[in-house]
């Protein structure tokens, strides 16, 4: 910078979902894009029955409105809205009436009146986009990659942070006591088996949530297998041991 150079140790790729820079040194495949995305808003409201808990609200699986609690200011709950909608549909959505769509939310999920009364503008929403990046490895001394820049994921596990947090731990845990060019490669080895099982887990389960389809066959499938001993177990598990796992 300014005509000067410097030296580091390591070089810590983790510059979001859509990065080119883990294919570009060899690290991952190209990151594809998924078909759906989701509108996000943020909005403040004095009462809401649920302030800890995530909530959804599904037709089909074509549509998918969530809830989610985020923060407290001063005497208020803010609530995350998000809404299921195919990349190909955005520009669709800007330009047609918004009372048409909050309807359709009203439709769904009446007692969200509070939040959606407040949305009186397009621009309220943000549109994000969902990527999947396979990595082939997480580091090749003196460069490693982390967090959605290293496994992007579709979100339908809520992992997405917590497996980026992880990542880092596991990193520093491993530079400071192994050094920068063997941490890097046993920071690799461990975090990499985790991070494919769950993007398997998320690519597999997306179809379930956000698909062109009646959403019959996973109802199904979701009911059925309840009934089957250690499922509803196992369905705690995926999640639990993805937050409190360190290796």
């Amino acid at each position: 910078m300014n005509g000067r150079r410097s030296a580091f140790d390591i070089l810590v790729i983790a510059d979001g979902a859509a990065s080119v820079l883990p294919m570009q040194v060899g690290l991952a495949v190209a990151a594809t894009q998924y078909k759906w995305g989701a509108l996000w808003g943020m909005f403040d409201v004095d009462n809401w029955p649920s302030e800890r808990t995530l909530e959804q609200r599904y037709h089909t699986t074509r549509r998918m409105f969530g809830l989610m609690p985020t923060a407290r200011v001063a005497d208020k709950l803010r609530l995350s809205l998000f809404w299921s909608l195919p990349v190909s549909e955005y520009a669709n959505w800007k330009a047609s009436p918004l009372e048409q769509w909050k309807s359709e939310l009203l439709t769904l999920w009446p007692e969200s009146a509070p939040i959606v009364d407040q949305i009186e503008s397009h621009s309220q929403l943000t549109f994000a986009s969902y990527h999947h990046a396979r990595p082939m490895r997480l580091a090749n001394p003196p460069i490693c990659i982390a967090g959605d820049a290293a496994h992007a994921m579709s979100p339908q596990l809520g992992l997405g942070a917590t497996l980026a947090v992880q990542d880092a731990l596991v990193l520093a845990e491993c530079v400071d006591a192994y050094g920068p060019i063997e941490g890097l490669q046993r920071y690799g080895r461990r975090r990499l088996p985790t991070v494919r099982a769950y993007q398997l887990l998320s690519r597999t389960l997306t179809p379930c949530f956000q698909a062109d389809s009646n959403g019959l066959w996973r109802d199904l499938l979701f009911a059925t297998g309840l009934y089957i001993p250690g499922v509803q177990k196992l369905m705690y598990r995926s999640v639990a041991e993805s937050i409190s796992e360190r290796a």
